[in-house]
């Protein structure tokens, strides 16, 4: 859902094979310019305890230069 420029909420479908537990995304963005920060708000995790509380980041594939980075 958008929220302003460059803010959107992101809501999570259940992961499969899971009792109602969300930890795993994947998803596309587009139009984007080189230099451009967009903030993702993943709003309903539903593991009680994930790594990402723990420091652990997710990684963003670059098209440009074909590598994925740690966000």
């Amino acid at each position: 859902m958008y929220i302003n420029p460059g803010e959107y909420d992101l809501m999570l479908r259940v992961d499969s094979n899971t009792k109602g537990h969300t930890a795993w995304f994947y998803f596309k963005v587009s139009n984007g310019s080189a230099n451009q920060k967009i903030k993702f708000n993943m709003i309903n995790f539903s593991k009680k305890y994930l790594l990402y509380k723990d420091g652990m980041r997710p990684y963003v594939y670059k098209k440009s230069t074909g590598q994925w980075v740690q966000s």
